[in-house]
């Protein structure tokens, strides 16, 4: 072979290795870049995971606060589907003056204040919607706390903004579900039967206050036609009545959940409650004097019953400044307390 074809083919060799060189070359930058690039992807999408896990971490015990403050009003507004004649009144009071609202403005601020990453961005604006609704809705339902027309007031809380709660309600369980779903991790509820455990609310206190209030007011009715029985079997069967209801009333206070934290019962409410079971114990005394033909015995406990009425006019009182309006107003009107407004619910003296 002459020389030059020998060095024509030496370097065409090496062109050809030089050219294989960089193709290799070019293609393990190449696959490096991909593998950097999937690394990247795979470090943002775990950064992105551990954010998303924090972010639910800080949101659980705000959504968990949010049932504890709406499960109250759905409650209440439950009772209005079919009310009894203790309903309306309570749940006027309840929702005007419960702390339910308060709260549902604190925490709709702090989830305003929360930064969810891209991921929650959607499930945490239409959770953030969804309580400023059932905000929005209760304020309107507590509006009405001045209202005394029965009729009146029954329409106005079963009406647009009660529904708008429910729906609101309904439509933050679904956005926390849609949140914990993201990353497929169980709720912290999944319905308004399964959240947190409830605690006592001012809220559940004042509902179920004036209803026994008023159940007692309701069965004490009859005390009105035997006033007018100048008999010996009219008095006791008033006795009986008066006492029969004060420690039903007095039973029911005692069994109440009481409220905690900032909506807890004040010292002027919770030191005189006392004071319905001491009426009831004195009317018992005059039920044991009637069925002794003991007059004095009777003349003893009346007058210690008029002991005790300017206590049960200062608990009407602490219990209006409170919220239970309408407990207060028969706590009144039982006591003879002449300063309290006659307004409350279709009140008249028994």
């Amino acid at each position: 072979m002459p020389v030059l074809d020998r060095r024509w083919l030496r370097l065409t060799v090496a062109a050809v290795i030089a050219a294989g060189l960089v193709v290799v070359t070019w293609v393990d930058v190449a696959v490096a870049q991909q593998r950097r690039a999937h690394d990247r992807k795979v470090a943002a999408q775990r950064a992105e995971q551990r954010a998303e896990v924090a972010f639910l971490a800080k949101l659980t015990p705000v959504a968990n606060d949010v049932y504890r403050a709406a499960a109250p009003v759905q409650t209440v507004l439950a009772a209005l589907a079919n009310p009894g004649p203790d309903d309306i009144f309570a749940a006027r009071d309840a929702l005007a003056h419960g702390g339910s609202l308060a709260a549902l403005r604190k925490l709709s601020a702090q989830l305003h204040a929360l930064r969810p990453p891209a991921g929650l961005r959607q499930q945490t604006g239409s959770l953030v919607s969804a309580v400023d609704a059932m905000k929005g809705a209760l304020a309107g339902l507590a509006a009405h706390g001045k209202q005394d027309a029965f009729d009146t007031l029954a329409n106005a809380l079963n009406g647009d903004d009660a529904t708008g709660f429910g729906i609101a309600e309904s439509n933050f369980i679904d956005a926390v579900v849609a949140s914990y779903g993201r990353q497929h991790t169980k709720p912290p509820f999944t319905s308004d039967s399964d959240g947190p455990r409830l605690r006592g609310t001012s809220t559940t206190w004042i509902f179920a206050a004036d209803k026994a209030c008023d159940a007692a007011y309701i069965g004490l009715l009859p005390v009105v036609k035997l006033e007018k029985q100048e008999t010996l079997s009219a008095l006791q069967q008033l006795v009986t009545l008066w006492s029969r209801q004060l420690a039903r009333l007095g039973t029911a206070f005692a069994r109440l959940p009481q409220p905690r934290d900032a909506d807890r019962l004040p010292r002027t409410v919770t030191s005189r409650l006392g004071v319905i079971k001491s009426n009831a114990a004195i009317f018992d005394k005059e039920l044991r004097a009637i069925t002794q033909r003991d007059p004095d015995a009777f003349d003893l406990a009346e007058r210690q019953l008029h002991e005790l009425l300017p206590s049960l006019a200062q608990l009407g009182k602490a219990l209006r400044a409170y919220g239970a309006v309408h407990c207060g107003l028969i706590m009144a009107i039982w006591s003879g307390d002449k300063s309290a407004k006659s307004g409350g619910g279709g009140i008249t003296a028994t």
